[in-house]
């Protein structure tokens, strides 16, 4: 009689042993699972999958009941299973890869909307989101006029384009280019006991200033080293991404490939255009811009080709 009841508990404990290793996998909303799940492709544990996990954990129980089996084997049968449902493992260079694409899916979509909205592309270019506060002077009402905005700003190599979440209402300023040659000096305020958040402050040649607030360390320190280094070039803001041919090829060969980097977004028009010039001998060696942007004066709102007088406030045009 007491070897049987020897017998009855040593099954009794590898049964509870089961037991527990199985309610394991249910902890931290089934973090075992997702620690497993990545290596079948899978990188976000929905309600989908939760109720198939919950069933497996359900069919093993049985298992430890009814076949015995033990902690150590509700591992490889739980791989066995998933494997069914999901197919063969991958790499772990392959779950990086995903895990990643995940991470900057958010990303992509809302630059998609943006792109959708602006009608400008956001994808593969250098850009960040904030508050906006402008603050112009109209001769009209002879008082300073402000507005506070979302805004999201794209860097280039010659300007800051600004496009604001409410560009379409009548009241708001309107979505601007701000470019470095109209730039008098860009302040930086850092969070601290004084400022609730970063701050950029844009002060205009035309006394103007725009601020920005709400901008990431980040994204001030590539504004600023942007804004400096158009400084550093004089103007001509190029940044040589290919070097030249030495071997005496044609410059006709070289020329294709800046259309090609230009084709990709990797350099700007106006340094392809400079490039061009430098390349087919012109005499003009500065950049050629197309609608080349003019401002008032007065208030630097940008003004259309031809314009007498500023649509912003009413100076006549010299």
């Amino acid at each position: 009689m007491g070897l049987f009841d020897s017998n009855l508990s040593e099954e009794k404990r590898i049964e509870n042993e089961a037991l527990k290793e199985l309610e394991s996998y249910r902890h931290n909303d089934f973090l075992k699972f997702r620690q497993i799940i990545p290596l079948y492709g899978i990188t976000n544990m929905g309600k989908a999958e939760k109720n198939f996990f919950k069933e497996i954990l359900d069919d093993l129980k049985r298992a430890v009941k009814e076949e015995g089996l033990t902690a150590d084997e509700i591992h490889g049968r739980i791989i066995t299973i998933l494997t069914a449902a999901y197919g063969e493992q991958i790499s772990q260079e392959e779950v990086d890869r995903l895990f990643e694409e995940e991470k900057m899916r958010p990303q992509i979509e809302k630059e998609m909307k943006l792109e959708e909205k602006f009608g400008v592309p956001f994808q593969n270019r250098a850009w960040f989101e904030c508050t906006i506060e402008e603050m112009k002077y109209s001769t009209f009402s002879n008082t300073n006029t402000r507005n506070v905005d979302t805004a999201y700003v794209i860097v280039e190599g010659a300007y800051l384009d600004i496009f604001k979440e409410s560009v379409f209402l009548k009241s708001n300023m309107g979505s601007r280019r701000l470019y470095y040659e109209n730039i008098a000096s860009i302040d930086y305020d850092a969070r601290g006991r004084l400022h609730l958040s970063n701050s950029l402050i844009i002060n205009l040649k035309s006394s103007e200033h725009v601020q920005l607030k709400y901008v990431s360390d980040e994204a001030v320190q590539y504004v600023t080293a942007m804004y400096e280094q158009y400084l550093c070039g004089g103007g001509n803001n190029v940044v040589e991404t290919t070097p030249q041919s030495s071997d005496g090829g044609s410059n006709i060969d070289d020329l294709m490939k800046y259309a090609e980097l230009y084709e990709k977004g990797l350099i700007t028009r106006e340094e392809f255009d400079l490039k061009k010039n430098e390349l087919m001998g012109s005499s003009n060696n500065e950049p050629v811009v197309e609608d080349a942007p003019k401002f008032c004066m007065d208030c630097g709102s940008p003004l259309e080709a031809g314009s007498n007088f500023c649509p912003n406030c009413g100076k006549k045009i010299k």
